[in-house]
């Protein structure tokens, strides 16, 4: 059985697109970007790229921290998310100093995970995953801050999607 690894990578050269490494028999799966550069998932690429993979295969994350700090809808998705379910700890969060240790952005790291698995883009996501069986069923995170140094706020995490066997997920046949 191959173990599949996800990294949702930023990287400064080369087109938006899903390529596969492998390495000691855990497929890598990176989605490489134009740094600053908006866009969506790929998902065709991602779709395709997943079809490619051996039936055996086991997924278990998606590395994700390159594409939440480097995607623009992504993070404007997440404050949509943030300001529509926690908007208290919200304000207090971003009225105080971002880093990681700071109490207010504590409370929000609690509930980050329940904003990005909210959000359009990782619901995209799962629904590649629920069409072979898989879901992405929670999110890992370290790190949790808030950068204020541009005139826009910006999440920053590191952060892992979790992908999960789905008893009640939609089978390609």
């Amino acid at each position: 059985m191959l173990l599949l690894t996800f990294l949702l990578c930023g990287a400064v050269l080369g087109e938006a697109r899903w390529s596969a490494k492998t390495h000691e028999e855990e497929v890598i799966l990176l989605f490489n970007i134009k740094k600053k550069e908006a866009f969506s998932p790929d998902l065709k690429g991602l779709d395709t790229l997943l079809s490619s993979q051996d039936k055996d295969a086991s997924f278990r994350h998606v590395c994700f921290w390159n594409y939440l700090e480097s995607d623009t809808i992504i993070q404007s998705e997440l404050m949509e998310s943030f300001k529509a379910n926690y908007p208290l700890e919200l304000k207090a969060a971003l009225d105080s100093a971002g880093n990681m240790h700071n109490p207010k952005v504590i409370s929000l790291r609690k509930v980050f995970s329940e904003c990005l698995l909210k959000t359009p883009s990782v619901q995209k996501i799962d629904a590649l995953f629920r069409k072979r069986g898989y879901t992405v069923s929670s999110v890992s995170c370290e790190k949790f801050r808030i950068d204020k140094t541009t005139d826009q706020f910006r999440f920053k995490a590191i952060t892992w999607l979790i992908i999960t066997k789905a008893e009640d997920a939609a089978h390609d046949s």
